[in-house]
């Protein structure tokens, strides 16, 4: 597993990243949680890997308390 973490709204190098997963038949699983709005190659952040997490803690872009989507 890969677990590339987005942040301050700056993309990880995604094409490095899925070409390397598929190498070693990993899963890619996306930090966007600081990378709301923001996209890699006009994609959203978040939907480029297998599964995404988005945590709404107080200190993120996003707020809800205490809270996460996955």
């Amino acid at each position: 597993m890969i677990v590339p973490v987005h942040y301050a709204g700056v993309a990880c190098e995604m094409d490095a990243i899925i070409a390397l997963a598929n190498k070693h038949n990993l899963l890619v699983i996306e930090d966007a949680a600081h990378g709301i709005l923001s996209s890699y190659k006009e994609k959203p952040l978040g939907s480029i890997g297998h599964l995404a997490a988005l945590s709404f803690h107080e200190t993120k872009n996003l707020t809800a308390g205490e809270g996460a989507l996955c």
